[in-house]
């Protein structure tokens, strides 16, 4: 499957992505939302992932070097908490309210300093 990810905000210039699968996308993913977290000081940090990207970044699998992998396993071992972990689609209604709000910012990156006030209801369940 090939696909891309464009992934940009007002501090960075835009970077353009092509990426010839759904696991490097998702990689890309892991990435680029692991940066923005660390440069603002976050000391913990939770991020789900699909269940293959999960496998790779908590596993010590020594064979496996694909570069963005080995980036993501970078960022997450330096000076911070981050949990890494699968959580099925269907049971993250969180995420897909997050989902559904990013449509309606286009491609600018959006940090939440607190949960949106929509999402407090589905936070404290």
């Amino acid at each position: 499957m090939d696909c891309g990810i464009r992934l940009m905000d007002g501090a960075r210039s835009t970077l353009m992505v092509q990426v010839w699968s759904t696991l490097e996308a998702e990689l890309w993913g892991a990435l680029e939302g692991l940066r923005p977290a660390w440069e603002t000081g976050l000391a913990r940090v939770i991020l789900v992932n699909n269940v293959a990207v999960v496998q790779m970044v908590n596993g010590e699998d020594r064979k496996l070097h694909h570069e963005l992998v080995v980036r993501v396993k970078n960022m997450h071992r330096r000076t911070w908490e981050v949990k890494v972990q699968h959580v099925y689609r269907e049971g993250n209604a969180v995420a897909v309210h997050m989902a559904a709000l990013a449509r309606g910012y286009g491609m600018d990156l959006q940090i939440y300093r607190s949960p949106p006030v929509e999402l407090m209801k589905l936070v404290t369940e």
